[in-house]
């Protein structure tokens, strides 16, 4: 990985095709590219937007970045991603999510981005989100989506 770390914190596990590289500062995931996973944990540790390409013939079912300096979705392009973690991440362009049929879950806590997207999300069943997030969204989402609201 060329991202001039001087230790690489990860850990694998290749029964659920997970791989978790929270809290690495990475510049590229560029290595990452011909990996067959299914759970990818990039908490806190994405800074371009344009490293969600590498990440496009992964069979991606649950993806993670959160607290990232991602700010927008566009090169995101699996559309069997089901869980979606954003939360706390500089993201402000959701619009990509409508091209994501199988998104179930999505935790969008602390993003500043128009949300009138998710309406458009048909397989949506949880959304995580602030108070005011919420109170946004509770009247223009089917009624079967399940709002959990994170207050801290």
């Amino acid at each position: 990985i060329l991202n001039n770390l001087e230790k690489l914190n990860y850990i694998y596990d290749k029964d659920s095709k997970s791989l978790n590289l929270e809290n690495n500062k990475l510049h590229t995931i560029y290595s990452l590219k011909t990996l067959r996973l299914e759970k990818l944990i990039l908490k806190d540790s994405l800074s371009r937007s344009s490293e969600l390409y590498h990440l496009r013939n992964m069979p991606l079912k649950h993806l993670d970045i959160s607290h990232s300096e991602i700010k927008h979705l566009t090169q995101l392009v699996n559309l069997e991603i089901e869980e979606l973690y954003l939360n706390r991440s500089k993201v402000d362009k959701i619009s990509r999510l409508k091209h994501i049929p199988s998104l179930k879950k999505i935790n969008i806590y602390g993003i500043a981005a128009d949300l009138s997207v998710l309406k458009k999300c048909e397989k949506l069943e949880e959304l995580i989100c602030s108070p005011i997030q919420a109170q946004e969204l509770q009247k223009s989402l089917d009624k079967r989506v399940k709002i959990t609201v994170v207050t801290n």
